[in-house]
């Protein structure tokens, strides 16, 4: 019973040295006390040094038998269990393919194998790693298509493969990837349509899918993403248009959506629910022909990039909240065909640069707090054809002369102002208008020719003159004088006539 007990004891003891050891040590107790599982992760780790072919840092030679293999360059273990938690070999020259057996490193949460010659596919075996958080396989010789076993990685968080020579679909079963925050899959081979439920992954901060041959459009649920900060999807067979109108996205636009594309055309935003300003960088869209935001709840002044964008045609910013100024730089945009800002908040005055505009068709500026006077520049672009309106401001002064210069325009609407002074007679020379709206400008009762008014005046002077001349032999006959008011009379009449006719027209239309 005694021996019994010492010899227990013994046991006891030695274990508890060899625990203690085993703590004290610089390699966890699994590698002082090996296991079958810490067996796999050796024999894993023996294949893929096996499958080396090119090792030109003799990366591989520092993996030997007198050195435990958590202590092996680029191998990180578990302190706890002794079991293989990171493999890191980023940047090492390494060329070979990777084994199967590297879904038995079971515990492994991080895989960096970037910037090396690997080749072959990879291993539908890792789905296996069900801890898997990171993995970088990025500027490599991959084949073959993205594993859809992948999909048990459930815990995943970032996804790097870019820069490989992948083919075939984004697999579906990767829509379980709900955790991810990373997702680069850029310059491959990839094809199909950029999958709608990535607009599920709700923590994704970045996405890269660039020069491959993804077909179709760029998908709307994207718009989902809140936190989206980096989206890149040039280079890539997508349509040059993106229509995201008209549904119930909400939040604020994400400055990523500068980076969707250098090829896209028309970006359709309007009737949402949105909140917050233009998004920053919207000038890198410089194929951008149509511009749609309205009716999209924004806010915000406008920014003066948007002049960069050179082959805008249509910019439809109305039904928002923007604020501030109207940028300058919008003279520079002189393919601009339509531009709607009305039911904003904007201020100050038109700038005169827009008079550069000359593809202008159709403008509406009103219901804002707009003020001054109206430019010259801008009220004489022969261009406009379709509608002027300028209503609900606060427009101050006199119609330019300049006006006259829009014969083809068919809606001219200046309601609502604090327009004053003489309403100009060339006017009349808008023969196309079917609408004009002049409420509330301070005199719409007549158009007068100043200029035919002081001719006849100076004519009535004339004949005063001479008929007061002192010596009466030379004061003109009454006969004459007669004959010479009744002159006046009738070619005042005949302008008089002309113009009343011209406001009646003007009348018809103001109706």
């Amino acid at each position: 019973m005694n021996h019994s007990f010492s010899s227990n004891w013994i046991l006891l003891t030695l274990f508890h040295g060899i625990l203690l050891l085993g703590l004290s040590s610089d390699l966890p107790l699994a590698a002082a006390l090996p296991t079958s599982a810490n067996e796999t992760d050796l024999s894993a780790l023996l294949d893929f040094k096996n499958m080396i072919v090119q090792d030109p840092n003799q990366v591989m030679s520092l993996w030997k038998d007198s050195i435990h293999f958590c202590n092996w360059v680029g191998v990180t273990c578990s302190s706890s269990n002794g079991r293989i938690m990171h493999l890191n070999l980023a940047s090492r020259g390494l060329a070979g393919p990777i084994p199967r057996s590297i879904g038995n490193l079971t515990y492994l949460t991080g895989l960096n194998i970037a910037n090396n010659s690997f080749h072959g596919e990879i291993p539908q075996e890792m789905g296996r790693l069900l801890r898997l958080e990171k993995v970088n396989m990025s500027y490599n010789n991959f084949g073959g298509s993205i594993p859809a076993n992948l999909t048990h990685c459930s815990e995943l968080r970032e996804f790097d493969i870019m820069f490989n020579k992948l083919v075939g679909r984004i697999p579906d079963q990767l829509s379980t990837l709900s955790k991810l925050v990373v997702l680069n899959l850029g310059a491959n081979n990839v094809t199909g349509n950029i999958p709608a439920w990535i607009g599920n992954f709700s923590s994704l901060l970045g996405l890269s899918l660039p020069l491959n041959n993804f077909q179709g459009s760029i998908p709307a649920e994207l718009v989902n993403i809140p936190n989206l900060g980096f989206l890149q999807v040039y280079g890539n067979n997508l349509l040059q248009v993106l229509g995201l109108a008209y549904n119930r996205f909400g939040g604020e636009l994400p400055s990523s959506i500068a980076n969707l594309s250098s090829q896209l055309r028309i970006l359709t935003l309007g009737q949402n629910r949105l909140h917050g300003s233009m998004p920053s960088g919207i000038e890198k869209l410089t194929e951008l022909t149509n511009l749609w935001l309205q009716g999209a709840n924004l806010s915000g002044s406008l920014p003066e990039v948007i002049g960069n964008l050179h082959k805008l045609e249509g910019l439809f910013l109305n039904y928002n909240r923007f604020s501030g100024l109207i940028p300058s730089s919008l003279g520079n945009l002189t393919k601009l065909t339509r531009l709607y800002v009305e039911e904003n908040k904007l201020e100050g005055s038109i700038p005169p640069s827009l008079g550069t505009c000359t593809s202008l068709l159709d403008v509406n500026f009103s219901s804002n707090n707009l003020n001054g006077t109206i430019p010259k520049q801008f009220i004489g672009l022969s261009s406009l054809s379709i509608a002027l309106v300028m209503s609900h401001n606060s427009f101050t002064g006199s119609l330019p002369d300049e006006v006259g210069n829009l014969k083809n325009l068919m809606e001219l609407d200046l309601s609502n102002n604090r327009l004053s002074g003489q309403i100009p007679s060339r006017l009349g020379s808008c023969i196309s208008l079917e609408h004009l709206q002049l409420e509330g400008y301070s005199e719409t009762e007549g158009i007068h020719n100043q200029s035919t008014i002081e001719e006849c005046l100076v004519s009535v002077m004339r004949i005063g003159l001479l008929c007061s001349a002192t010596p009466p032999a030379k004061r003109m006959a009454m006969n004459n004088v007669v004959n010479k008011l009744h002159a006046i009379r009738d070619s005042y009449m005949k302008d008089r006539n002309k113009n009343v006719r011209q406001t009646q027209r003007l009348r018809k239309m103001v109706l």
